[in-house]
């Protein structure tokens, strides 16, 4: 008995040790096919994918053959974007549609040195949402103090300028609240606050917009009126503090227009990354740069001071440097109801987009055969697009860099009104602001309707 007994856990041992080999060789296996199941000495097929139109993080199932199973090993690109691959069987590949991989999508497999790509184009969805981040009640006779909800936040006037935003994603705004004051807000959406940062921004006859330190990831603050030349910077590393980092001293020519249009001169200005200096068009034709350190300042509008630069007509609330070359530097004017272009190294300024002739308008389509009415500030993304805040037409619009196209992102041309929702029922009231986050994200200054709007495309 005993005998027999030793026998039966012997066989019953054996047994074990059988199946831990087995479930080993098979983890081998497993481990093997992830690591060798692609041949790099065949070409990798593709055949077809479904399915074969979609939004941003649809689920698609990419067939062909010699994949592999090692996830970590390819590479899935829709035009340039890279696509998030979920799982490989060998012949098929699990992936996600990247956010925005542009126009005429074509999916490639990339597997080491070898690539391959899909005949047929994949029809990306562009999903775009309006909502609001703060405001939008045009009745509200007063204005946040110290730091409140966004949702309990509303003001007592027009947001009639520019916005900015940080390497952060916090927003900066000024505002008029009455009498010589301003008021300068900053938006953390994280923690879905606003925050005055400064209540003492006089404006008598005059107004205050803010502009951003690239160099040093600062919001300054500027003064309209031509002969207020204090400037200021609101320190984050040291709770906003705000600091007066100078006053210009210019040199060259006289940059005033004359008349009223001294105290609304400058409205805008943009810091050119390669050598740090603030850059604004001026009512009246004029252009300057600022250096914000040393407080040296000087009139460059150079042989353009006869005819203006651009135009001498027209107000500037938007302009910003090419974000692929800082020496082209794209500036609106609303009276001219179109966008310029200047290069610095020829000295030639040219319409970019827009009516030469100063035709105000809607029409999407080539940059130059597109109509605005007014457009304010401009901002560019990460991908390379402009967008315009088009005040009249109550629409955001949007140029694609590479082809020139002008599109309509949100809002009803020529309907002002107040609702958010998806692009087709979106509407605005004067959009004057406007300004991208890091992550694709579109903010605007909603001007009549008295709020900061969301927009995202996705």
């Amino acid at each position: 008995m005993k005998k027999m007994k030793g026998s039966r856990q012997m066989c019953i041992y054996i047994a074990l040790c059988f199946l831990l080999f087995s479930i080993t060789s098979c983890n081998d296996e497993s481990d093997n096919e992830g690591t060798v199941g692609h041949d790099p000495r065949l070409p990798i097929v593709v055949d077809y994918f479904s399915p074969t139109t979609g939004a941003r993080s649809t689920q698609i199932i990419l067939y062909g053959s010699n994949f592999g199973y090692n996830t970590d090993s390819v590479k899935v690109f829709f035009n340039e974007k890279e696509a998030p691959v979920i799982s490989a069987k060998g012949d098929k590949l699990l992936v996600l549609a990247p956010r925005l991989p542009g126009e005429n999508c074509r999916i490639k497999v990339r597997i080491g040195g070898q690539e391959s790509i899909f005949k047929d184009e994949f029809d990306y969805i562009i999903q775009t949402n309006v909502t609001t981040v703060v405001g939008g009640d045009r009745g509200s006779t007063s204005f946040p103090v110290g730091t409140v909800p966004l949702s309990e936040a509303q003001f007592n006037n027009n947001m009639e300028r520019i916005i900015q935003i940080d390497s952060e994603g916090q927003i900066y705004f000024c505002i008029h609240v009455g009498g010589d004051k301003d008021h300068v807000y900053v938006i953390n959406e994280e923690v879905e606050r606003l925050r005055l940062i400064d209540n003492d921004a006089g404006a008598w006859l005059n107004s205050n917009f803010v502009s951003y330190d690239i160099k040093n990831d600062q919001i300054f603050r500027f003064q309209a009126n031509i002969g207020n030349n204090e400037y200021w910077f609101y320190d984050k590393r040291n709770d906003f503090a705000k600091n007066m980092a100078g006053r210009a001293e210019w040199e060259g020519e006289s940059m005033a227009p004359g008349g009223w249009a001294d105290w609304s001169a400058r409205q805008s200005c943009a810091m050119r990354p390669s050598d740090g200096q603030f850059y604004f068009r001026i009512n009246g034709g004029s252009f300057a740069s600022l250096n914000p350190i040393t407080g040296k300042g000087k009139n460059i509008t150079g042989r353009h001071t006869n005819q203006g630069f651009g135009t001498k007509s027209g107000t500037c609330r938007g302009i910003a440097f090419d974000p692929t070359d800082d020496n082209i530097l794209y500036f609106s004017v609303d009276e001219r109801h179109c966008i310029y272009r200047y290069d610095f190294v020829t000295d030639e300024i040219t319409v970019f987009a827009g009516s030469e002739n100063g035709e105000a308008g809607f029409y999407d389509g080539e940059r130059r055969e597109a109509r605005f009415d007014r457009p304010n500030q401009i901002s560019f993304d990460k991908d390379y697009n402009m967008y315009i805040a088009d005040r009249m037409n109550h629409c955001i619009r949007k140029i694609v860099m590479g082809t020139g196209y002008v599109s309509t992102v949100a809002g009803i041309p020529g309907e002002s009104g107040y609702r958010d929702g998806t692009n087709e029922v979106a509407r605005f009231n004067e959009p004057v602001g406007i300004a991208v986050n890091n992550e694709g994200v579109i903010y605007i200054g909603d001007a009549v309707n008295r709020a900061i709007r969301r927009i995202s495309v996705e």
